[in-house]
C-alpha cells in the first residue's frame, strides 16, 4: 500500500474521530480533511500512473483539469468537477464564512454535507481507476 493510501486513510481517521466526538463542531476540519483525503487519493493514482502532478494545488489543478492544456492525468470531467469542488469548500471552510460561531457552524455544517456527496463520488471514482484503500 503506498505512502498516500496510508496518509488518505490518516485523514478518514481523523474525520471518524472528528464525527465521533464531535458531532455537531468541527465541520470546517472535517471539510478540509475529505479535500486532503481525496488529494493523497489522486497523488496516489498518479503515481500508478508513473506522473508527478506537481507539489502546488495550483499546480496539481492545472495536471488534472481536463480543459487545461498543461494536464498530465486524463479524469473525466464530471470527475475532476467532484475533486475541485471538494478544494473549494475546503477552503472556503478555513478562509470564509466566520460572522458568529453559531451562523459559522450552521453553514460549515451545510457545507460539510455537500462535501460528503463530493466526497463518496471520488472515492468510487478512485476505486473505478483501480486504486485500493
Amino acid at each position: 500500500m503506498g505512502n498516500h493510501i496510508e496518509h488518505a486513510k490518516h485523514n478518514k481517521d481523523f474525520i471518524d474521530c472528528l464525527c465521533n466526538h464531535f458531532p455537531e463542531q468541527f465541520f470546517d476540519w472535517k471539510t478540509t480533511a475529505l479535500f486532503y483525503e481525496a488529494l493523497h487519493l489522486l497523488k496516489e493514482y498518479a503515481e500508478t500512473q508513473q506522473v508527478d502532478l506537481g507539489g502546488t494545488h495550483e499546480k496539481i489543478s492545472e495536471a488534472v483539469n481536463p480543459a487545461s492544456a498543461k494536464k498530465v492525468i486524463k479524469l473525466e470531467p464530471d470527475e475532476y468537477k467532484n475533486y475541485n469542488r471538494l478544494y473549494t469548500l475546503s477552503r472556503s471552510a478555513r478562509y470564509e464564512g466566520f460572522t458568529d460561531i453559531e451562523t459559522f457552524q450552521k453553514l460549515k455544517a451545510s457545507d460539510y454535507e455537500i462535501a460528503t456527496q463530493y466526497s463518496k463520488r471520488w472515492k468510487a471514482y478512485m476505486k473505478k481507476l483501480g486504486l485500493d484503500f
